[in-house]
């Protein structure tokens, strides 16, 4: 997602951490209750009972609190975004014009403008969202197709963000929703790609992706200085990385 901000867009992911948030990230639990008479040796299994499910969810919660062996380069993005985005202030905003992506600077042999868009972004919110969208999805693309992969799907797709951007859009833009469409596409595409070997386990990750995809393309149709086409350029090239890897 793109908003102005000033004169340049600025490619964020509200739509994007929402849907991540409440689509992939929180499960419900369904507790069911009934009304069936308790004796003295139920109250004793039931007291018992609580106290395995203490212990479970403490081992739930060290093992969440342990770090991911699948989250090196989405810890590493994570910190080169911010470190970028400590720069773009102390340069008061020479890094942002410098790396923007700008068609005339581009069409004039600029070329990494269609590569450092992907690490700047235009204010504090715009880069704690996306940041958080990163840490929800990146772990889950770098365990399903390894670090050196999911890097490549990432960097592929900011590209190919930025690509379709300069042909289709004229305004400057910054921001990575290109590269987390791409890793949104990458996840996407191979579920539905070995969904009657996987069966059930990618219904549910499927109906959230088209959710998510759906829910910004609207965002972008309906809300004005969106740029769509990076979020199409990053869907289509996650999805076309996975094919050739």
């Amino acid at each position: 997602e793109r908003e102005a901000a000033g004169g340049m867009l600025v490619r964020g992911a509200l739509g994007l951490g929402i849907g991540l948030g409440f689509g992939l990230g929180i499960g419900v639990s369904n507790v069911i209750l009934t009304g069936q008479p308790v004796d003295e040796f139920a109250e004793e299994e039931e007291v018992l009972s609580r106290e395995k499910g203490l212990k479970g969810n403490l081992g739930v919660l060290v093992t969440r609190l342990k770090p991911s062996p699948f989250r090196n380069v989405t810890d590493a993005l994570i910190q080169l975004n911010t470190l970028t985005f400590a720069l773009q202030k102390l340069s008061r905003g020479w890094l942002s014009a410098w790396g923007c992506k700008h068609n005339m600077a581009i069409a004039s042999g600029q070329l990494w403008r269609l590569f450092t868009p992907a690490f700047l972004h235009g204010n504090l919110i715009h880069l704690m969202v996306n940041c958080y969208s990163l840490n929800h999805i990146g772990p889950k693309t770098e365990a399903m197709f390894g670090s050196n992969r999911m890097l490549a799907i990432y960097m592929l797709s900011g590209i190919s963000g930025n690509l379709y951007s300069y042909y289709f859009n004229r305004l400057p833009a910054v921001g990575s929703s290109g590269a987390l469409f791409g890793l949104l596409g990458a996840l996407g595409f191979f579920y539905y790609r070995h969904r009657k070997v996987l069966a059930k386990q990618v219904e549910q990750p499927l109906r959230s992706l088209r959710n998510v995809l759906v829910a910004n393309l609207l965002i972008g149709l309906s809300t004005p200085n969106i740029d769509n086409w990076a979020h199409i350029g990053g869907v289509v090239a996650g999805a076309a990385t996975v094919m050739l890897l």
